[in-house]
């Protein structure tokens, strides 16, 4: 097993690669679980104050969300 983890790949030792994966998917699933949490609360905003739902026009909360959102929505 110590064998392993001197051997090389790409100049670079076994035990080395494991741990930077091991680095790189924690900070994926932080951002993944994060994101995720924004998400959620922005579909959220933007649902329920939708005029279809609550009745009557835009709440300004809706606007202004949607002023935030829409801009991103063009890079999708």
């Amino acid at each position: 097993m110590e064998e392993l983890m001197k051997t090389k790949i790409f100049k670079v030792t076994v035990e080395r690669l494991l741990l930077n994966g091991g680095q790189t998917l924690y900070m994926v699933g932080w951002s993944l679980l994060i994101g995720t949490i924004i998400g959620m609360i922005l579909a959220l905003i933007l649902v329920l104050l939708q005029k279809r739902r609550i009745g009557g026009e835009p709440t300004v909360i809706y606007d202004r969300t949607w002023c935030a959102v829409s801009p991103l929505l063009f890079f999708l």
